[in-house]
């Protein structure tokens, strides 16, 4: 199983398993619709990253060894069905949430429940 993303919506932020990523991948709701991103990882050179001095057989090194790249920002992804999503880590918010899209259009945005 991959790992979240994360989903904006009127200024609030939400972890999600739902998208197509799962890697950490940010996505908005803008004007109703979900908005991502294409991309590519490259390679950091070891001069660019954090620990640069780092032996190359350490963890260290290997902090910041590869970039997102934006290759198109702001594609409509024309979604259709239901992403669940919790709010992001430090909001006091502890339900869940729902949205629901009918042919790539945002019909409810709904709280479901206290966990």
């Amino acid at each position: 199983m991959g790992m979240f993303d994360y989903i904006t919506h009127e200024g609030r932020r939400y972890q999600t398993k739902d998208t197509p990523d799962q890697y950490l991948s940010e996505y908005r709701i803008v004007n109703g619709r979900l908005l991502g991103d294409e991309w590519h990882t490259e390679s950091v050179p070891k001069a660019e990253r954090p620990h640069p001095d780092a032996p190359d057989d350490s963890f260290l090194a290997l902090v910041g060894c590869m970039r997102r790249v934006i290759d198109k920002a702001d594609i409509d992804l024309n979604w259709h069905g239901y992403i669940d999503m919790v709010p992001d880590i430090g909001d006091d918010d502890d339900a869940d949430y729902r949205a629901k899209f009918t042919d790539g259009n945002l019909v409810s945005f709904e709280r479901l429940s206290q966990t």
